[in-house]
């Protein structure tokens, strides 16, 4: 009984909000230039290891966080696996994330 009892609560956990299902609002995206926008890893891992990134503008990542961010991750069980950094970019207005030097 007590171990059904602990699945029902570990389903309950988190941000349903996480990982986002669309792009992140424009008030969390909008730029002029490249340097307006930073990288904002939104998952217990980064997503490297698992997790989810995206591209925010910047003094919105604590926002961004709040309202998209995995959340429960207590001991989150991380790979330590190391890739490419990811690039945040100005484009049309918007930060987005440039993962090009990701790719194979």
């Amino acid at each position: 009984m007590s171990m059904v009892w602990f699945v029902v609560l570990g389903f309950g956990c988190g941000n349903p909000n996480y990982p986002p299902e669309n792009p992140l609002e424009f008030e969390f995206r909008s730029c002029k230039v490249d340097e307006d926008c930073t990288i904002l890893e939104l998952g217990c891992c980064d997503e490297c290891n698992g997790g989810f990134a995206v591209a925010v503008t910047q003094g919105q990542e604590t926002a961004a966080l709040d309202e998209y961010g995995e959340s429960g991750c207590g001991n989150a069980g991380c790979d330590l696996l190391s890739c490419s950094p990811l690039i945040a970019q100005c484009i049309n207005e918007l930060c987005v994330v440039d993962r090009s030097a990701r790719e194979p």
